[in-house]
């Protein structure tokens, strides 16, 4: 089931179907019907479930549509930040932060994922304000919104997914922000000649490396790359395999399980 849709809008009926032994070991399933879910149970009856309980709860749209919204709590982001998401703004209390308002529907980027917060963290980093910012894989577009708060002026978008690319037109609208120019593709099949003072990539290892070439091309001498979600057990292969004569590693954040690369783009 792709979890996704159930945070974002409703399409119909649900249904939970939990798989537990007798070892407390098991599963939850969520399903789009029970006609669905009977032809998941039968399946796993068939192999090795053997003594296994099954149960099913047909869900209303009250047990999961605004459910999630409960855990989406106020919190920090980065050093100078602090996500507070749309509908408990009047919660929000009087301080130094400055407030990122997010609705992320149904896109993902809370702010709460470890790589998400390591981007924050270079991009605070960059030094001087830039004009233009580039965010590869917006997500919410949480990202791009710290990126206007810090003065950015000019703003692009690239996701796969529509639904991300919405999300970030309407996270920057609700900030105030600056209207995004927006690709709906891949990082792989985008063709343009511009660059940016500021590129943020925050995607997997295997795709920031066959893409290295072009996200050095995207950036503007002078300018900054950021890259994250990377293991911090693949940084050691991932520096190496992203070394670039372009490139100049300028910092390496590590958390709990990740890490991120700051670069600047040589101007030769």
């Amino acid at each position: 089931m792709r979890l996704a849709q159930v945070t974002g809008r409703p399409f119909g009926e649900f249904v939970l179907l939990n798989v537990q032994s007798k070892e407390s070991a098991g599963a939850a399933l969520y399903l789009k019907s029970v006609r669905e879910a009977s032809q998941v149970e039968k399946i796993c009856r068939k192999l090795a479930f053997r003594g296994w309980r099954f149960s099913q709860k047909k869900l209303k749209q009250s047990d999961w549509f605004d459910k999630w919204k409960e855990d989406y709590q106020i919190r920090p982001f980065g050093k100078k930040f602090i996500v507070v998401p749309q509908w408990r703004r009047q919660e929000l209390k009087a301080g130094w932060r400055i407030p990122i308002y997010i609705n992320p529907g149904g896109a993902f980027g809370s702010g709460e994922h470890e790589t998400t917060r390591l981007t924050v963290r270079l991009l605070e980093r960059a030094g001087a304000p830039f004009k233009n910012f580039f965010d590869v894989g917006t997500g919410t577009g949480i990202l791009a919104v710290a990126a206007a708060k810090l003065g950015a002026g000019n703003i692009w978008v690239l996701d796969l997914d529509s639904a991300s690319v919405d999300a970030a037109e309407a996270n920057l609208r609700l900030n105030r922000g600056p209207k995004p120019k927006t690709w709906r593709r891949s990082l792989e099949t985008l063709r343009t000649g511009r660059k940016f003072e500021f590129v943020a990539a925050n995607l997997v290892s295997d795709v920031l490396i066959e893409n290295r070439r072009k996200l050095a091309a995207l950036t503007r001498p002078g300018g900054r790359l950021a890259v994250s979600g990377i293991l911090k057990s693949n940084l050691p292969g991932f520096l190496k395999a992203f070394k670039s004569p372009h490139l100049k590693k300028l910092c390496v954040l590590k958390g709990r399980c990740w890490s991120a690369v700051l670069y600047q783009r040589l101007k030769n």
